[in-house]
């Protein structure tokens, strides 16, 4: 199966050739096994909360339900015997009683009463309050076995069938686990170590010499008899009928309440202001609104810039916000400015059109309207022609990357965008079109790839007018950034170009294409304190190459640039993952605008 962590996949793989082939796609069916009598896969399908057992024949394009466990029972480890009359399957879930504790049996049924709906087990097999795992049928089909923490500690059990007669064939110090029969005499397990799971080679005969572990829990309780009745009632033990507020459709909105007031510093242009921010959220969670307001005491600021207010609100797939003189906290580090001069207000919407993590595409939109503007929105070095602006976008955002475990980055796949934008100022209308598409190419080594990353954009309007450009430059981080404002690998952007100044290059048309070798991270074991430590660094290369207004040979013209960036993860109070981030680039061409850039970034929360 594929794609685990969603709706599970059927594939086949072919290992004379190492291709695999898509055989069920969704089918949410996992814990197979093979009948061996007519060649047919069994599994068991989770589906809205019931477990049901499925049968795939040949040539597994579709699939049967046989049977569907009662709502409260969860199904897992199925196994067939070799001659495909007998299944096997743990079965947990509440008691007989009500209150009483959940259960986990082991249930045998005849595979040709399952395929007629006739669920009566053969044979049942509970171990009290321990979790009997991984049983699977030996060679005859006399046998079941599997492990359980039985004595505390994970041994391997024999359970006969024709006798019901269960039996312990392992007496492990630290524990053994999944038992696979090779033949009539011989098991497979795995041996549980320092060094992690060991394959292990096992003869499986009776053994008496088993003793239970005794744990300190244990022994407080023969001590302290007490302590005993201290158990917490189940849910269903309490009457929740009293506790009913209100009855009705549960809508957001009118839900929301405030759930937190604190004060804020703000960064506007290059002063400071000071003031308050409040939250409100509805209980659940689904909807979000927040109002920012702030205060900036610089006289060198004109009277009518120095408050600054900003509200935001978040329902369903829709948001949208106004501000009046926008400021940002993390303006007061560094060069990367997102405060904004004037009134705006803006409405997007985000849908998911396909959700298959890690495949996804969604749909962006995004309208806004700009008064009293003196700065283009996006490009703070550039004067907007107008006052007033009005802009919308809309497109498309694909993702599909691969990681091997103990990577720290994305290592294969692919990500594209595809984006278009309007300006409308003054009577104009100036629509471009923008898009990317970045793809890796996995090295041998270890957790390293090539990444190529390449863009294009191209507008319409006069080449003089600042709306029908777009401008580059910078790393784009500031000294003590967000990592919601872009994370931390800024120069990956189409927009960015390191070793120039922001807004420095800029074009009516553009095409730029950037390799990015991600080389292994490196790894600390002991690198700080508990409470604040370093877990990896991470180098990478990169070098570009950008072309503006290609088709214009008078305006036409070229740049590079090479860097390093070192990324080192850190974690503060073990819960509180920060990114601290150092970095060079080299500017070339671009009418002799190059120079060499320094970065230094702490990426928080």
């Amino acid at each position: 199966t594929t794609n685990n962590n969603n709706h599970r996949n059927l594939e086949a793989l072919d290992l004379r050739s190492g291709r695999n082939r898509m055989l069920l796609k969704g089918a949410r069916i996992g814990d197979l096994a093979f009948n061996r009598g007519d060649r047919s896969l069994w599994g068991l399908r989770l589906n809205n909360g019931f477990v049901s057992l499925a049968r795939i024949p040949p040539p597994y394009r579709e699939w049967q339900s046989l049977y569907v466990f009662p709502a409260g029972q969860k199904a897992f480890d199925l196994d067939l015997s070799a001659d495909g009359t007998q299944a096997s399957v743990s079965v947990s879930g509440p008691g007989p009683r009500v209150g009483a504790p959940y259960v986990t049996q082991v249930r045998v049924f005849a595979t040709a009463g399952l395929a007629k709906g006739e669920a009566t087990p053969l044979h049942v097999l509970e171990m009290g309050s321990s979790v009997p795992e991984g049983f699977v049928f030996s060679g005859d089909g006399r046998y079941l076995y599997g492990s359980s923490y039985f004595t505390g500690v994970s041994n391997i059990y024999r359970y006969e069938l024709a006798t019901e007669k269960l039996e312990a064939v392992t007496n492990a110090e630290i524990g053994f686990f999944r038992p696979l029969p090779i033949d009539e005499t011989h098991l497979l397990a795995l041996r549980y170590s320092a060094g992690g799971f060991v394959p292990t080679e096992i003869v499986p005969q009776p053994t008496e010499d088993l003793s239970a572990v005794t744990f300190l829990g244990e022994q407080v309780a023969s001590k302290y008899p007490a302590v005993q009745g201290w158990v917490a009632g189940t849910a269903d033990s309490v009457d929740y009928q009293p506790q009913i507020q209100r009855q009705g459709a549960y809508r957001p909105l009118r839900e929301l309440s405030l759930e937190s007031l604190m004060p804020i510093v703000q960064g506007y242009k290059d002063s400071v202001g000071f003031g308050g921010s409040a939250r409100f959220a509805d209980p659940i969670g689904f909807d979000l609104a927040t109002v920012d307001a702030s205060y900036s005491p610089d006289r060198a600021l004109p009277s009518k810039e120095r408050l600054h207010l900003a509200t935001t609100i978040r329902h369903g797939r829709w948001s949208g916000g106004a501000a009046w003189n926008g400021a940002d906290f993390y303006d007061l580090f560094g060069p990367t400015k997102r405060s904004l001069a004037g009134y705006n207000g803006y409405v997007a919407f985000d849908q998911p059109l396909v959700f298959d993590p890690p495949r996804t595409l969604d749909f962006k939109a995004r309208v806004a309207y700009y008064g009293d503007l003196d700065a283009l929105p996006g490009f703070q070095n550039v004067a907007s022609p107008s006052k007033n602006l009005f802009t919308a976008e809309a497109g498309l955002v694909s993702t599909d990357t691969r990681a091997s475990p103990g990577a720290v980055d994305a290592e294969a796949g692919y990500l594209w965008s595809l984006k278009a934008h309007a300006y409308g100022a003054a009577g104009d209308l100036i629509p471009s079109l923008t898009g990317t598409f970045d793809f890796a190419l996995p090295l041998p080594l270890d957790h390293s790839s090539i990444w190529i990353r390449s863009g294009a954009s191209v507008s319409t309007g006069g080449q003089a007018n600042p709306l029908a450009n777009d401008y580059l430059g910078g790393f784009g981080n500031n000294y003590v950034d967000n990592a919601g404002n872009g994370g931390a690998q800024r120069y990956r952007t189409l927009l960015s170009m390191p070793g120039f100044a922001l807004d420095a290059l800029k074009g009516k048309s553009l095409v730029k294409s950037t390799v990015e070798w991600s080389l292994p991270p490196l790894r600390f074991e002991a690198l700080g304190s508990p409470g604040f430590y370093v877990s990896w660094a991470r180098p990478e290369l990169f070098a570009s190459v950008l072309e503006t207004n290609p088709t214009a040979r008078a305006y036409r013209q070229t740049a590079e640039d090479v860097g390093v960036q070192l990324d080192f993860q850190l974690h503060v109070m073990h819960r509180l993952p920060m990114m601290l981030s150092v970095g060079v680039g080299r500017g070339f061409g671009g009418g002799g605008l190059g120079t060499t850039e320094f970065m230094l970034s702490l990426q928080v929360l």
